[in-house]
């Protein structure tokens, strides 16, 4: 039989993973659950439980998997993803806070050295932080599906709250600690960006100056990525270290894992599902070892195969032109 306190226990444990500031996390519960803040805080701090209805709508909102913390603490058997519902975040601060937790989360591994590989079809924010426009359209975009409020209806108007923008340095300080990185990139990523910014075109919340600035923007991290491919590093993407793949199969989904000595780390997504962090070891391997696999059936692109490259790079801006 379930022990209370101890689901008690690793719930809020796991509350503290995403929300690590308490007078942050405090705010959050009390918002989300609409109770006072100092019964918030009777929760948090174990004098009061937390019911399973609160601790559904606190678990749906964070991404936490209660199924994951019963596999974890008694055998239990979770299911592997969560399916997301369109305008299913309150406000941008959601989206904030599952970046923070994240990163909290992947950074706490990177003082090992670290393998990190990743599939991807939509471009990881890795390769789009260094360019305004076009990672003001990436976070508009995420604000338009997941929160969906008027804001979100005009471009030129919204703001990148100063918080995201406050994670590029976390994010480049990150990625340059990794000792090895193997990307494999779905090649229909930037043709599905491209009618991304045509969709957001038509509904006119964006204008033409808007597209041509999201334009050039895509062309410059082309250019950019192309010199990583051929031995230049740029910023915080260090071509020697760096492994790139072409995946001519549309893989439809993101699928990454973190790998050390001690710790590991697995996770997948699309646009509307995802898993949570697995530091499940068995999994972490798995998922290692299919990506790696996936070489046998893709294009290496870095330090090598430059016709291929210079090919592909041609097509990708010639998409971006036709936007």
């Amino acid at each position: 039989m379930t022990n209370q306190p101890d689901l008690l226990d690793a719930f809020i444990k796991a509350l503290n993973r995403k929300i690590s500031k308490k007078s942050e996390l405090v705010n959050f519960v009390a918002d989300s659950l609409k109770i006072e803040k100092e019964s918030a805080s009777r929760r948090l701090n174990k004098k009061v439980y937390f019911a399973v209805s609160e601790m559904g709508i606190l678990a749906a909102k964070l991404g936490i998997s209660i199924d994951g913390i019963l596999k974890h603490k008694y055998g239990s058997s979770p299911p592997t993803y969560a399916l997301h519902q369109p305008k299913s975040v309150s406000s941008i601060d959601g989206l904030t806070n599952w970046m923070e937790a994240d990163l909290n989360l992947l950074n706490g591994i990177l003082n090992e050295e670290t393998e990190y590989g990743l599939v991807f079809n939509s471009l990881p924010l890795e390769f789009v932080i260094s360019y305004p426009n076009l990672l003001k359209f990436v976070y508009f975009k995420w604000g338009y599906y997941y929160i969906g409020s008027e804001e979100y209806n005009n471009f030129s108007s919204w703001q990148v709250p100063s918080k995201l923008l406050s994670f590029n340095e976390d994010i480049a300080k990150m990625y340059k600690k990794i000792h090895k990185i193997t990307y494999i990139w779905d090649m229909t990523s930037i043709f599905c960006l491209s009618k991304d910014v045509e969709y957001f075109s038509h509904l006119k919340a964006l204008s033409e100056e808007e597209v041509k600035l999201i334009r050039i923007d895509i062309h410059k991290m082309l250019h950019d990525m192309e010199k990583v491919c051929d031995g230049i590093s740029y910023n915080h993407l260090d071509s020697d270290k760096i492994q790139i793949y072409l995946s001519t199969i549309h893989l439809g989904a993101q699928y990454s894992y973190y790998f050390s000595d001690s710790k590991c780390y697995s996770y997948f997504n699309s646009f509307f599902t995802s898993s949570n962090y697995s530091d499940d070891c068995d999994t972490c391997i798995q998922v290692r070892d299919w990506i790696n696999s996936m070489k046998k059936v893709c294009t290496l692109i870095s330090n090598s195969g430059a016709k291929e490259r210079r090919f592909f790079f041609e097509e990708q801006h010639k998409i971006v032109n036709s936007i």
